[in-house]
């Protein structure tokens, strides 16, 4: 069950090593797998309600505490399956991983669809979304594109991007100098480092750096007003949320979490 808070220390010496280099600091994570009877399912996303903390695992939505990510309540979503989430103030937006292109607006106090809407012409698997109070951003994940929709669908802009593989999205309008975009790639094959990226909200690379654990796929984003969250998809063991800072270089090795909250919060 995903209700037992860890604590990760990764070693970020060799990433703040060469000059210049961004990193990545994880504060705190939690088991994110679901388990029902004998089967235990991976989460895929993760978000913040501004209350709660809410996991997307095959089938299901997961509700739990922040920031420990205890176990608060789910929903059954069957045949729908959950991938990327985004939320606006009320209701949870989520992507579909089946194969039915479709988004879904999803009251979170009964798990009831609202409403939901196809995917944007070319899109075929929505991999991320972001809510910037007023419109929804979309990742697909095959197509290698982000587009900005209203919250019904229409196509207000398709963004250029450069990263191949985008996964986790999540929009961020606290950290100086922004609003910014938040992306996690999630390349398979051969396994190539996942890397967290910072962009305008027009798409552009401003910064990036690796997803803080070598080897697993980056899954989900979320922005919880200081704090990114992630999910650390691996297998077979249980994978965990992650919450993390991005430190971009400013010439100086990490102090201390407070240290590093106080320059980027």
């Amino acid at each position: 069950m995903g209700g037992r808070l860890l604590t990760v220390t990764v070693a970020l010496t060799a990433l703040a090593a060469t000059a210049g280099a961004s990193y990545v600091q994880v504060v705190s994570s939690f088991v994110a797998t679901y388990s029902v009877g004998p089967t235990t399912w991976y989460a895929y996303s993760v978000e913040y309600d501004g209350t709660y903390l809410w996991t997307a695992v095959l089938y299901h939505l997961v509700k739990r505490t922040y920031p420990a990510g205890s176990l608060l309540g789910t929903f059954r979503m069957d045949p729908y399956q959950p991938y990327g989430m985004a939320h606006d103030g009320r209701y949870i937006y989520s992507t579909n991983a089946a194969k039915t292109y479709f988004i879904y607006k999803i009251d979170p106090a009964t798990g009831s669809t609202v409403t939901s809407f196809g995917y944007p012409s070319g899109a075929t698997r929505g991999s991320g979304l972001a809510y910037d109070g007023s419109s929804l951003y979309f990742a697909d994940y095959t197509a290698s594109r982000i587009w900005r929709l209203t919250t019904t669908g229409s196509v207000l802009a398709t963004l250029p991007t450069a990263v191949t593989k985008p996964w986790g999205l999540a929009y961020d309008d606290k950290t100086v100098g922004g609003p910014f975009l938040w992306l996690a790639d999630h390349p398979f094959g051969s396994r190539p480092q996942s890397k967290i990226y910072k962009l305008t909200t027009a798409g552009s690379i401003i910064d990036s750096a690796n997803w803080p654990v070598a080897g697993v796929g980056a899954c989900g984003l979320a922005f919880d007003g200081t704090y990114l969250w992630g999910i650390n998809n691996v297998f077979p063991q249980p994978n965990l949320a992650l919450r993390m800072l991005f430190v971009s270089d400013v010439g100086v090795s990490p102090a201390s979490v407070g240290r590093i909250k106080a320059l980027y919060r």
